[in-house]
C-alpha cells in the first residue's frame, strides 16, 4: 500500500493566497509611508520654528553689537520696551499665538530669548540682586513682563523636579489663565501684578526662606507707599527667585 500523498491545492487557491499577500504588503507599505510622511512634516515644522527664533534673536543681538553668549543681561535688557513687549518680542500672555507650553508660538520664542539672556549663573545672580534691591539698584530688566516670564520658566522647571514647589506651579497655571494680566492703561493699572504679589506672599513660606527675607516679604506692602508698587512687585519676584536658588538652578 502506498502512502497517500498530501492533497494538492488547485491554482485558484494559490492565486487567492497570492492576492491576499499583495494586499497585506500594500497596506503595510501605505501605513509605513504615512508614518514617514508625518514624521517628515513634523520635523520640518520644528526646524522652521527653530530657525525663525534663532534668526530673530541673531538680528536683535547683532544690532547691539554682541552675541547672546558673550553679552551681559544689561546689554540684552529691553530698556525701551513697549508695554506689549516681552524680551523684545511684541507679545503678551493673552496673545492669540502665545501657546504657552507648546514648542511653537510666541511663548516659545520669548522663552528662548529669556534662557539665552540668563544662560549663566552670574547673569542670573545679577538679576536676583537687582530685583531684591529694586529700591536702590539699576534694574537689569526694565519691563516687568520680562520678570514675570523669568518667574514662569523657573516655576515650570521647579515643578518637574521638586513636588514641594507645586504651589508655585499653581501660580504658573493662574498666570497662563491670565489672572495676572493688567488692564489696558499701561503702568497706571497694575491690578494683575497686585494679585501676583499677594499670591507670592501667601506661598512664600513653602520655599523655607531665611528669616530676614520672610520678614521683608511680609512687610512689602507696609514698607512702600502705593506709588512705589513697582518696587514692591520687583522685590517680591526677587525674593522668590532668591529662595528658589534660581541663580544655581537656572531655567
Amino acid at each position: 500500500v502506498h502512502p497517500r500523498s498530501p492533497p494538492r491545492r488547485n491554482e485558484a487557491c494559490k492565486r487567492y493566497d497570492y492576492s491576499v499577500l499583495l494586499l497585506l504588503h500594500s497596506l503595510i507599505s501605505y501605513n509605513h509611508m504615512r508614518f514617514v510622511s508625518c514624521y517628515f512634516v513634523v520635523s520640518l515644522a520644528a526646524l522652521v520654528s527653530r530657525s525663525r527664533s534663532a534668526n530673530a534673536f541673531a538680528t536683535t543681538s547683532s544690532g547691539g553689537g554682541a552675541s547672546a553668549s558673550s553679552s551681559s543681561p544689561k546689554a540684552n535688557s529691553c530698556n525701551n520696551a513697549q508695554s506689549g513687549d516681552i524680551f523684545g518680542i511684541e507679545a503678551s500672555w493673552s496673545s492669540p499665538d502665545w501657546n504657552w507650553g507648546s514648542p511653537f508660538g510666541l511663548g516659545h520664542d520669548c522663552a528662548l530669548r529669556c534662557r539665552q539672556t540668563f544662560a549663566t549663573e552670574e547673569q542670573r545672580r545679577e538679576l536676583v540682586n537687582s530685583l531684591v534691591h529694586a529700591d536702590t539698584d539699576t534694574q537689569i530688566l526694565s519691563n516687568f513682563e520680562d520678570v514675570k516670564l523669568v518667574l514662569a520658566l523657573a516655576w515650570q522647571r521647579a515643578r518637574k523636579f521638586d513636588p514641594d514647589l507645586e504651589s508655585f506651579g499653581q501660580v504658573l497655571d493662574a498666570m497662563a489663565d491670565l489672572r495676572y494680566e493688567n488692564g489696558n492703561d499701561g503702568e497706571e493699572n497694575m491690578d494683575g501684578d497686585r494679585l501676583l504679589v499677594q499670591d507670592l506672599q501667601k506661598r512664600y513660606m513653602w520655599l523655607k526662606p531665611e528669616v530676614d527675607d520672610k520678614i521683608q516679604m511680609n512687610m512689602l506692602l507696609y514698607d512702600h507707599h502705593d506709588d512705589d508698587f513697582d518696587i514692591v512687585r520687583r522685590k517680591a519676584a526677587g525674593l522668590v527667585l532668591k529662595s528658589m536658588d534660581f541663580a544655581v538652578e537656572g531655567l
